[in-house]
Protein backbone atom coordinates (compact mmCIF):
# COMPACT_ATOMS: atom_id res chain seq x y z
CA UNK A 1 0.00 0.00 0.00
CA UNK A 2 2.64 2.68 1.22
CA UNK A 3 4.88 1.24 -1.44
CA UNK A 4 2.11 2.62 -4.73
CA UNK A 5 0.41 4.87 -2.58
CA UNK A 6 -2.64 2.79 -3.09
CA UNK A 7 -5.71 4.03 -0.68
CA UNK A 8 -2.65 5.98 1.60
CA UNK A 9 -0.28 8.20 0.51
CA UNK A 10 2.95 7.16 -0.50
CA UNK A 11 5.51 6.64 1.32
CA UNK A 12 8.71 4.67 0.55
CA UNK A 13 9.97 4.72 4.25
CA UNK A 14 6.98 3.18 5.48
CA UNK A 15 7.30 0.71 2.49
CA UNK A 16 10.72 -0.10 3.09
CA UNK A 17 10.13 -1.10 6.74
CA UNK A 18 7.44 -2.93 6.29
CA UNK A 19 8.53 -4.94 3.38
CA UNK A 20 11.77 -5.67 5.67
CA UNK A 21 9.11 -7.25 8.56
CA UNK A 22 7.48 -9.32 5.85
CA UNK A 23 10.85 -10.60 4.06
CA UNK A 24 12.12 -11.66 7.31
CA UNK A 25 9.16 -13.87 7.68
CA UNK A 26 9.54 -15.78 4.58
CA UNK A 27 7.11 -13.38 2.66
CA UNK A 28 8.08 -13.71 -1.14
CA UNK A 29 6.27 -11.05 -2.34
CA UNK A 30 7.99 -8.97 0.26
CA UNK A 31 10.94 -10.01 -0.55
CA UNK A 32 10.83 -8.85 -4.14
CA UNK A 33 9.85 -5.03 -2.64
CA UNK A 34 12.29 -4.92 -0.70
CA UNK A 35 15.24 -5.99 -3.67
CA UNK A 36 13.28 -3.19 -5.29
CA UNK A 37 13.96 -0.40 -2.98
CA UNK A 38 17.61 -1.45 -2.18
CA UNK A 39 17.89 -1.49 -6.00
CA UNK A 40 16.35 2.17 -6.62
CA UNK A 41 17.07 3.59 -2.70
CA UNK A 42 13.48 3.62 -1.79
CA UNK A 43 13.16 4.18 1.72
CA UNK A 44 16.92 3.66 2.11
CA UNK A 45 20.30 4.01 0.57
CA UNK A 46 21.07 2.02 -2.68
CA UNK A 47 22.61 -1.03 -2.21
CA UNK A 48 22.98 -3.53 -4.83
CA UNK A 49 24.47 -6.36 -2.77
CA UNK A 50 20.75 -6.23 -0.36
CA UNK A 51 19.02 -5.92 -3.28
CA UNK A 52 20.26 -8.95 -4.83
CA UNK A 53 20.33 -10.89 -1.47
CA UNK A 54 16.85 -10.22 -1.24
CA UNK A 55 15.54 -10.83 -4.98
CA UNK A 56 17.50 -14.10 -4.33
CA UNK A 57 15.96 -15.71 -1.59
CA UNK A 58 12.23 -14.39 -3.33
CA UNK A 59 13.75 -16.39 -6.18
CA UNK A 60 14.20 -19.70 -4.07
CA UNK A 61 10.27 -19.36 -3.42
CA UNK A 62 9.84 -19.37 -7.51
CA UNK A 63 8.59 -15.79 -7.51
CA UNK A 64 9.00 -14.54 -10.96
CA UNK A 65 9.49 -11.22 -10.73
CA UNK A 66 12.44 -11.56 -8.21
CA UNK A 67 13.61 -14.42 -11.32
CA UNK A 68 13.40 -11.60 -13.80
CA UNK A 69 14.59 -8.84 -11.56
CA UNK A 70 18.04 -10.65 -11.16
CA UNK A 71 18.08 -11.13 -14.83
CA UNK A 72 18.01 -7.81 -15.47
CA UNK A 73 20.97 -7.08 -13.01
CA UNK A 74 23.07 -9.87 -15.35
CA UNK A 75 22.01 -8.01 -18.32
CA UNK A 76 23.21 -5.04 -17.73
CA UNK A 77 25.91 -5.50 -15.00
CA UNK A 78 24.09 -3.54 -12.57
CA UNK A 79 25.41 -4.74 -9.13
CA UNK A 80 27.09 -7.75 -10.86
CA UNK A 81 29.43 -8.92 -13.51
CA UNK A 82 27.48 -8.56 -16.85
CA UNK A 83 26.77 -12.33 -18.24
CA UNK A 84 24.21 -13.28 -20.78
CA UNK A 85 24.20 -16.73 -20.08
CA UNK A 86 23.31 -15.89 -16.46
CA UNK A 87 20.57 -13.49 -17.78
CA UNK A 88 19.27 -15.97 -20.34
CA UNK A 89 18.95 -18.38 -16.83
CA UNK A 90 17.31 -16.03 -14.66
CA UNK A 91 14.54 -14.65 -17.89
CA UNK A 92 14.13 -18.74 -18.91
CA UNK A 93 13.09 -19.37 -15.14
CA UNK A 94 10.65 -16.75 -14.97
CA UNK A 95 9.08 -17.11 -19.07
CA UNK A 96 7.99 -20.49 -18.05
CA UNK A 97 6.37 -18.98 -15.36
CA UNK A 98 4.26 -16.41 -17.69
CA UNK A 99 6.56 -13.40 -16.60
CA UNK A 100 5.89 -11.31 -19.90
CA UNK A 101 8.88 -9.03 -19.03
CA UNK A 102 11.19 -11.99 -19.00
CA UNK A 103 9.65 -13.60 -22.08
CA UNK A 104 10.08 -10.41 -23.97
CA UNK A 105 13.52 -10.08 -22.66
CA UNK A 106 14.40 -13.35 -23.86
CA UNK A 107 13.04 -12.55 -27.64
CA UNK A 108 15.19 -9.73 -27.39
CA UNK A 109 18.15 -11.71 -26.60
CA UNK A 110 17.64 -14.01 -29.48
CA UNK A 111 16.94 -11.47 -31.69
CA UNK A 112 20.35 -9.80 -31.34
CA UNK A 113 22.16 -13.14 -30.18
CA UNK A 114 22.90 -11.90 -26.85
CA UNK A 115 24.13 -15.28 -25.30
CA UNK A 116 22.20 -17.38 -27.56
CA UNK A 117 23.01 -18.17 -31.02
CA UNK A 118 20.09 -15.38 -33.07
CA UNK A 119 17.22 -17.15 -33.72
CA UNK A 120 14.48 -15.29 -35.36
CA UNK A 121 11.68 -17.55 -34.80
CA UNK A 122 12.65 -18.31 -31.51
CA UNK A 123 12.75 -14.23 -30.99
CA UNK A 124 9.04 -14.17 -32.28
CA UNK A 125 8.07 -17.16 -29.97
CA UNK A 126 9.10 -15.56 -27.13
CA UNK A 127 8.36 -11.71 -27.95
CA UNK A 128 4.56 -13.04 -29.32
CA UNK A 129 4.30 -14.70 -25.30
CA UNK A 130 5.09 -11.31 -24.05
CA UNK A 131 2.93 -9.65 -26.12
CA UNK A 132 -0.10 -12.00 -25.53
CA UNK A 133 0.92 -11.26 -21.55
CA UNK A 134 0.37 -7.99 -22.25
CA UNK A 135 3.61 -6.46 -22.33
CA UNK A 136 3.33 -3.20 -24.91
CA UNK A 137 7.34 -2.73 -25.70
CA UNK A 138 6.99 -6.34 -26.72
CA UNK A 139 4.19 -5.39 -28.85
CA UNK A 140 5.99 -2.57 -30.48
CA UNK A 141 9.35 -4.32 -31.24
CA UNK A 142 7.01 -7.06 -32.68
CA UNK A 143 5.89 -4.53 -35.46
CA UNK A 144 8.85 -2.37 -35.47
CA UNK A 145 10.87 -6.32 -36.44
CA UNK A 146 8.09 -7.21 -38.32
CA UNK A 147 8.67 -10.68 -36.31
CA UNK A 148 5.31 -11.71 -37.87
CA UNK A 149 6.93 -13.28 -40.37
CA UNK A 150 8.57 -15.84 -38.57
Amino acid sequence: MYFKGQGIQLDYKQAFYWFSKAAQQGNAVAQHGLGVCYMRGLGTEVNKYKSLHWWQESAKQDYPPAKTAIGSMYFHGDGVVKSYSEALTWYYAAAKQGDAEAQYMLGLMYYDGLGVKADNSLSAFWVKKAMDNGNADAASFWKEKELWKY
